[in-house]
């Protein structure tokens, strides 16, 4: 399961595809998907109940619905940490100074995975943090969800393509579907393969074992 953290944040971290709406998020997935042993394979996919090439993608968007649901309202703060430091001189995650009262991505990614590895729990509360844990470990690739400056760039206005749009909004959003070629999950996986194809073959990695340090490597990687 370790393994499944790491290979959800590298991917999160390929230049190409850092930027994270509904189809960046399936990509996420599927490039994780080809990578993950076969015990994270085989509980993950028994867990949700889906033995397709699918079972991490199809999920991977489930937490920006649920966001926005009154029942869901709780997670909007987990999606972020508004990082206060000063870029492009300073950039830095600080966990203690960064997560606010109500949460941030780093406490909801370490809360979900323990979540997740605990059987004491009951299958649908497990089910829950597999598709928290998915969907954040692919927010915290972007560098704008892990920023406060400019409301992680929200108050950026930006034209692209010839239309009035914000930044993240282009990094979320625009930019994946541009190079990808669309917006569905078909679309998704293709790229994902190209961009694993393009992983392999790659010297070995050491992975930051926290998630405050994938967020910390999320912005610097931008300056």
């Amino acid at each position: 399961m370790t393994r499944l953290f790491a290979l959800l944040t590298v991917a999160a971290a390929i230049p190409q595809a850092m930027a994270w709406g509904a189809m960046a998020h399936y990509a996420v997935a599927y490039v994780a998907t080809n990578f993950v042993s076969t015990t994270t394979k085989t509980y993950m996919q028994t867990l949700l109940a889906d033995t397709s090439t699918n079972y991490l993608a199809s999920v991977a968007s489930w937490a920006d619905s649920y966001r926005s649901t009154t029942a869901g309202a709780f997670s909007a703060p987990f999606h972020y940490i508004d990082a206060l430091d000063s870029p492009p001189s300073s950039c830095s995650v600080s966990f203690s100074r960064d997560c606010g009262s109500t949460g941030c991505i780093v406490g909801a990614i370490s809360n979900y995975t323990s979540r997740l590895l605990t059987t004491s729990l009951s299958t649908s509360e497990r089910q829950i943090a597999a598709k928290m844990l998915i969907h954040f470990l692919g927010d915290i690739g972007q560098p704008l969800h892990c920023e406060n400056l400019d409301v992680g760039g929200n108050s950026i206005t930006v034209t692209y393509s010839g239309s009035s749009t914000n930044l993240h909004t282009v990094w979320d959003t625009k930019i994946p579907e541009k190079i990808s070629g669309g917006s569905t999950m078909a679309i998704a996986k293709t790229w994902a393969t190209a961009l694993t194809t393009g992983m392999l073959p790659t010297p070995a990695r050491v992975f930051p074992s926290k998630p405050e340090s994938h967020a910390d490597t999320s912005l610097c990687n931008q300056k």
